[in-house]
């Protein structure tokens, strides 16, 4: 009995010193790289290089997109947006709340503890058991993104096989403000300092930087809303918006009146760019960004689904049996994610216009 317990730990001994002898030898001393690892795996299941075993995204669903402050939504608070959603989540795929392994929703202006709080409500709301967690997460403009992305990392690492993956913004009763004092030690700092630079003002930085025109701009916006218009007459939206039933106040008069929400209210199909070229530019004198090229501050909730998909044994995705809307590949962040954002979107510009 012992003398196989000291083979078993010599033979643990070995693997792990495989691990630290370098891949290429030399004369020199050289630096710890990564290998396979002998031992086996301790993921749920298998991993593959070859990307056999896939996650899938087998829902997404959104409330309709309204303008904060003024639109249909204005007056629903976030957790009943997050719970009208997740609701659906269930209703639509078929995958019992707890079976869930994690809510991840992504949120950027919500007040820190207290969305993560309102996400919980939200679930209970929704009927999700206090057995599934809850948490959120901020990179600003790609946290919706974000949270998709750590769902599918920890159903690869085999911490659980379906997830959900969401966000959320109430920009109605968000203040639009910075909360507290700016650190003065920023002003020593150039990178530091460009934290402060507000989208609009980087709006009008990248458009010099790449040349992209005020005429371009217009365009893009008149054509972005014609075509949102043509997916909501032709029903394309229908299968993914979620319908909010919320109290919505009169502006006017004070009164206050139960309304089902089932339609984006930003669209401006009648948009025009001889419309837009007189608006003036927000941000900069003699600029490129105004109110009319740029996106709306919105209202809304979205949410997607995502689960194992073992493809290699020809299984379908665990626990519902629905056809995959996507596979989730990777995502790539980076530091300055705002304007890294703004570059790319000014090169499929020039692209598309080319």
């Amino acid at each position: 009995m012992e003398y196989a317990e000291n083979s078993r730990a010599a033979g643990r001994q070995a693997i792990l010193l495989n691990h630290l002898r370098s891949v290429v030898p030399t004369s020199q001393e050289a630096p710890l790289q990564a290998q396979a690892c002998l031992a086996g795996d301790s993921a749920a299941y298998e991993r593959r290089a070859s990307g056999m075993d896939d996650v899938v995204i087998i829902s997404a669903f959104r409330t309709p997109m309204c303008k904060a402050k003024r639109g249909a939504l204005k007056d629903c608070p976030a957790d009943d947006m997050l719970a009208t959603v997740l609701q659906a989540t269930v209703d639509r795929t078929g995958v019992e709340p707890e079976a869930y392994g994690d809510v991840v929703i992504g949120s950027v202006l919500g007040p820190s503890s207290q969305r993560a709080n309102e996400c919980r409500i939200a679930m209970f709301l929704a009927g999700y058991p206090e057995t599934v967690p809850v948490r959120t997460v901020n990179r600003q403009c790609s946290s919706g993104l974000q949270a998709v992305a750590d769902v599918a990392a920890a159903i690869k690492a085999g911490f659980y096989t379906v997830g959900v993956a969401g966000g959320v913004e109430a920009m109605s009763q968000t203040p639009m403000a910075w909360e507290g004092g700016v650190n003065p030690r920023a002003a020593q700092n150039k990178k530091a300092m460009s934290c402060l630079i507000p989208m609009g003002v980087t709006s009008e930085n990248v458009a010099a930087k790449y040349g992209i025109s005020r005429d371009l701009q217009d365009k893009m916006a008149v054509s972005s809303h014609q075509r949102a218009a043509k997916a909501r007459d032709t029903g394309r939206f229908k299968d993914e918006i979620v319908p909010v039933k919320t109290s919505w106040k009169d502006p006017k008069t004070g009164e206050e009146k139960e309304i089902l929400v089932e339609h984006d209210d930003g669209i401006r199909p009648d948009i025009s760019t001889a419309a837009l070229a007189k608006l003036k530019a927000v941000f900069k004198k003699d600029g490129t960004t105004t109110a009319g090229n740029s996106s709306q501050v919105p209202q809304l909730c979205t949410m997607e689904s995502c689960v194992y998909n073992k493809l290699s044994s020809g299984q379908p995705p665990v626990a519902v049996c629905m056809f995959p809307l996507a596979y989730y590949a990777a995502l790539a962040g980076a530091i300055s994610c705002t304007q890294l954002f703004l570059h790319r979107w000014c090169r499929v510009c020039a692209r598309s216009n080319a």
